[in-house]
């Protein structure tokens, strides 16, 4: 009988880390001994294990390959330009961003491993809810097996509505497309536990100020002593988080964009084929049925675009904004008259840090918020205004 105890980070997600690995999205293990390392049986695994990574990439270009041969000679000739063009470039997203994705899984599995430790061991520093592991396990679980189950009924929704033949390039589609669900459900999960941590912080400093008193400066309530040694432990812990959040930005950055702009290209594509079939089942007095599921299904394709998105977006925005009420009560605690000098200097010092260095998720190429929900959704609808005054 197999015991598995879930009493930390690194036990509380191993079916999400299983999952990835064998999508190859995940390194080959987590925790690394170095007499583990160094044996010839731990490098077989390890060029196995890049091997397969490999396989699963060539998998996605043998696909690729496959569904476009297919559509170039009995699909595209019959379509117009404009339907060409935003076809291809859905697919070429469809089935360039898990491939990258896998491919860049296999330069950058050590710093996902990196990633994993320290967030593991700020875990350890924090008091934390003893059952909070066991929630993590059970909901690592739900959310993997809900977002296959989502993937695949959208895409029989798209095979009973169109009657499409062959089927088989759904299932192709099906796989890609869990492929890319994991890497983002990666990226969330990994900030959202990022923001449970500042969270937890927040409730530690909390006990040092009453959290309700902010009406009024004048009222604040201190309920104990804050020291050098406090203001030491909240620098240490906030520059590691901070640091997890700089790796996070490394590791997630060219997947994001990608993963943004694949999103992009599927809204403009489903929204502009969306208005289309509206447009036909106004103009035509047959099969109104048909056309009625037909806009249905696209519509779930567009609301799962938006909603990929959305979360992608808020869970930056969320940690951020966790980050923040950090720095906020930091502000308050230099309100305490009966601070030591030192402490107060201290304090100062670390708002000065914190002031110059602003915590931010960002791949680079714009920064992980809300501002880029609004922003792929508004640009999505301009261009599919524009491809209408083309057509």
């Amino acid at each position: 009988m197999i015991h598995c105890k879930i009493d930390n980070f690194i036990s509380s997600i191993m079916p999400f880390y299983c999952i990835s690995k064998a999508l190859g999205l995940a390194p080959l293990v987590i925790h690394k001994n170095e007499s583990i390392i160094n044996g010839i049986k731990f490098k077989t695994k390890v060029i196995l294990n890049i091997l397969y990574t490999f396989m699963i990439g060539s998998v996605i270009i043998c696909l690729f390959v496959s569904h476009i041969r297919y559509f170039w000679k009995q699909i595209y000739p019959y379509g117009t330009v404009n339907f060409f063009v935003a076809d291809l470039c859905s697919k070429l997203s469809l089935y360039g961003i898990p491939f990258v994705s896998v491919i860049l899984s296999v330069f950058n599995k050590e710093e996902l491993s990196i990633i994993l430790q320290k967030i593991h061991e700020v875990d350890q520093k924090l008091s934390k809810k003893s059952n909070i592991y066991i929630k993590i396990f059970i909901f690592s679980i739900l959310e993997v097996f809900l977002a296959i189950c989502c993937i695949m009924i959208l895409y029989e929704i798209i095979v009973i509505t169109w009657g499409m033949d062959p089927f088989i390039f759904f299932y192709y589609e099906t796989f890609t497309h869990v492929i890319t669900l994991i890497v983002d459900l990666q990226f969330v999960n990994i900030l959202m536990y990022v923001r449970y941590l500042f969270n937890t912080l927040n409730n530690e400093l909390y006990s040092f100020v009453d959290n309700h008193s902010n009406e009024n400066i004048n009222t604040i309530l201190f309920f104990k002593k804050f020291t050098v040694q406090n203001v030491h432990n909240l620098k240490t812990i906030y520059k590691e988080l901070q640091e997890i959040v700089e790796l996070i930005n490394s590791y997630f950055r060219w997947q994001i964009v990608l993963e943004t702009s694949g999103i992009f290209v599927h809204l403009v594509t489903t929204i502009f084929n969306w208005v289309l079939v509206i447009e036909h089942y106004f103009e035509t007095n047959e099969n109104c049925e048909v056309y009625l599921y037909r806009i249905y299904s696209l519509f779930c394709w567009i609301m799962f675009y938006v909603f990929k998105i959305f979360v992608i977006s808020i869970s930056g925005e969320l940690c951020i904004n966790q980050a923040h009420v950090t720095l906020n009560i930091i502000h308050k605690l230099l309100l305490n008259t009966n601070l030591s000098q030192e402490t107060s200097k201290c304090l100062i010092n670390f708002v000065f840090y914190t002031s110059c260095k602003r915590l931010r998720i960002k791949n680079g190429i714009f920064e992980i918020d809300m501002t880029l929900f609004h922003s792929v959704f508004a640009a999505a609808l301009i261009y599919v205004t524009i491809l209408f005054q083309i057509e």
